[in-house]
């Protein structure tokens, strides 16, 4: 993915997916990976979405990783 043109913002959140996707033992960031790397930037207008959707972000985090955790990826 061509990374030059995304905003800064969106360049952020992909570079914070490939880390929590390494982090998570992923050779890839998938769409849950992306969605950590959105919550995980508290100003967003997607946190703030969220929030006001009433989302715990924090059992939100908790499920997506457990979802990454538990899945079983074809290709």
């Amino acid at each position: 993915m061509n990374l030059d043109r995304l905003t800064e913002r969106a360049r952020q959140v992909m570079r914070r997916a490939k880390e929590e996707a390494a982090r998570l033992g992923s050779s890839h960031a998938s769409t849950e990976h992306i969605l950590l790397g959105l919550i995980a930037e508290n100003d967003s207008v997607a946190v703030t979405a969220l929030r006001n959707l009433g989302v715990d972000l924090a059992v939100l985090r908790k499920k997506t990783i457990a979802q990454i955790q538990n899945a079983t990826y074809y290709l």
